[in-house]
C-alpha cells in the first residue's frame, strides 16, 4: 500500500510541478528529479536505522517513497521531448 499510494501521489506531485515551472526554466524537470531523490536520503536512513519502532520505521519508509518517486514523470518527459518520434 505504501508503494501504490505514496508513489502513484509522487509521480503525479513530481509531474505537476515539473509542468507548471517548465516555463521559467528548462531546467525544472531535473532539478525536481535531483531534489527529490536528496530528499529521499535521510528517510531512508531513519527507516532503515529505526529499530525500536515499527511505526516509526513503515512511516519513514513511505515519507521516502512520498519525496522520492518523482523523479518518473519528469524523467519520462524528459526523454520524451529530447529523443526523435522516428
Amino acid at each position: 500500500m505504501i508503494i501504490s499510494i505514496c508513489g502513484f501521489s509522487s509521480n503525479l506531485i513530481g509531474g505537476l510541478i515539473s509542468d507548471k515551472y517548465e516555463k521559467k526554466s528548462r531546467m525544472t524537470k531535473a532539478i525536481v528529479s535531483i531534489v527529490g531523490s536528496a530528499l529521499a536520503i535521510p528517510a531512508v536512513g531513519l527507516c532503515t536505522l529505526t529499530t525500536n519502532s515499527f511505526h516509526t520505521s513503515l512511516f519513514f519508509m513511505a515519507l521516502s517513497y512520498l519525496v522520492s518517486e518523482c523523479w518518473m514523470s519528469p524523467a519520462v518527459t524528459m526523454m520524451q521531448n529530447t529523443v526523435k518520434p522516428e
